[in-house]
């Protein structure tokens, strides 16, 4: 019985007799072998298979905050950017809209008692100007601090914009305060404006609104009641 040793992995093999020409299978490698003319010849050895090459796929990772994009994004950001520029760039800015708001309810005011006053009611002109002038800066003062205590509390209030937070904030008093001059209802009325205006000018909550105003309501009848302590004081002191 020939023994022969495969060229592919050197194992040695017992070929069976009479197998001259014959091809068989190596046991332990699968190598095709063959015998020619009676000789263990081996078969040239076929090719061993090389094992598939693993191909690396890199994905792209995420941008992160502060990772610049891609040159081609951030071309396109660029020109996005600059396009809303152009376009919002020849518009008028909002503080010019509110501050001219505010300028024309104040000149509609003033020409309205003046009004009032040429038309025979000097005496009616004349307690409104002096109620508004005392309205107005006690309002101020209590809904300036009735902003930050509800921005402290969690309302969404813009307090850093003050090109337009001080005229929404000046348009709304005035507002509340002319409709407060109102006979009997005034009150109730000027309490509708208040809301309405929290929530149209600086574009809060029904809860936000709510809370706000309540607190502007609590803090104006407290400083109305220390201004009248006060007018009591100096009175009986005179």
């Amino acid at each position: 019985m020939p023994v022969i040793t495969c060229s592919s992995c050197g194992a040695q093999l017992k070929a069976p007799d009479n197998t001259s020409g014959r091809r068989f299978k190596c046991a332990k490698c699968g190598t095709i072998l063959a015998l020619p003319g009676g000789v263990p010849t081996p078969a040239p050895p076929a090719a061993k298979p090389k094992p598939e090459e693993a191909v690396a796929r890199v994905e792209p990772a995420p941008l992160q905050e502060g990772t610049p994009a891609e040159p081609g994004r951030r071309r396109r950001k660029k020109r996005r950017r600059k396009s809303v520029e152009v376009q919002t760039g020849s518009q008028i800015p909002r503080w010019v809209w509110w501050w001219g708001s505010l300028a024309t309810v104040m000149f509609l005011t003033i020409s309205a008692l003046y009004g009032m006053a040429e038309s025979g009611y000097p005496k009616l002109a004349f307690f409104c100007a002096i109620r508004l002038a005392f309205a107005v800066p006690i309002s101020t003062i209590t809904f300036t601090v009735s902003l930050f205590v509800s921005n402290w509390f969690g309302a969404g209030i813009d307090l850093v914009e003050f090109g337009t937070l001080i005229p929404k904030a000046l348009l709304l008093i005035l507002l509340a305060s002319l409709v407060g001059l109102m006979p009997c209802v005034g009150s109730l009325v000027a309490l509708g404006v208040w809301l309405i205006g929290a929530v149209v000018f600086f574009k809060l909550e029904a809860w936000e609104a709510r809370f706000l105003v309540g607190i502007n309501f609590v803090l104006g009848v407290a400083m109305w009641l220390l201004i009248a302590k006060l007018i009591l004081l100096w009175t009986s002191a005179q």
